[in-house]
């Protein structure tokens, strides 16, 4: 596994290549954005916060 810097150059690259060839493959729900800052001073939830939330545009699949 490598560590990619959301600001270097070749990062971008990688992800531009992969958007142009169809191979960008996004990953919702792995918890790569739980605790960042979200709208209104709020902060991502993590599964369990969210079930428990009244947030009213859950989906419930």
């Amino acid at each position: 596994m490598e560590e990619l810097k959301i600001n270097d150059e070749m990062t971008r690259e990688i992800f531009i290549n992969a958007f142009r060839e169809g191979n960008l493959v996004p990953i919702i729900g792995a918890g790569f954005t739980v605790g960042t800052l979200a709208r209104d001073k709020n902060t991502v939830p993590n599964g369990e916060q969210f079930k428990i939330s009244n947030f009213p545009h859950r989906l419930v699949c």
